[in-house]
């Protein structure tokens, strides 16, 4: 049984994108709508620049560039503009698809929010330049 692949990558529990070998949009699923308030259309229209913040374009830019040339999968994390205005952190992978002459015939994009771990990792620094401290002050004593 074949199921339409539209209502599986909506039934995903992730943002999902997918590209043409030369990187354009050409689907987008319900969360990656939701998320960004843009339709495909809208996508395409405006480029996946509308919503990354302006801060991480030129390194996304580059990265993704280097992904498409390569044709490897590859891994991004950029801050993400919401339909709301606000930006949330995201990893963001790409695989692609090949026919069966080994040609890219789409890239699947997968963006998953990463906020928690964001979090985690600012907690980390801030121990770890706390103990720095008190190591510093230890010798010192």
């Amino acid at each position: 049984m074949e199921i339409d692949r539209r209502r599986v990558l909506d039934a995903l529990p992730a943002m999902i994108w997918i590209a043409l070998p030369d990187g354009r949009a050409h689907f987008v699923n319900q969360r990656w709508s939701a998320y960004t308030g843009l339709s495909l259309e809208q996508f395409r229209a405006s480029g996946w620049q509308a919503v990354i913040d302006p801060e991480d374009q030129p390194y996304l830019l580059e990265r993704w560039r280097s992904i498409l040339e390569s044709g490897e999968p590859g891994e991004m994390e950029a801050r993400l503009r919401s339909a709301a205005g606000g930006y949330r952190n995201f990893a963001i992978n790409c695989g692609p698809v090949f026919d069966d002459l080994g040609h890219i015939v789409e890239r699947y994009v997968v963006n998953a929010e990463i906020v928690h771990r964001k979090r985690a990792e600012e907690t980390l620094r801030q121990r770890e330049a706390m103990l720095a401290a008190a190591e510093r002050d230890f010798q010192k004593a």
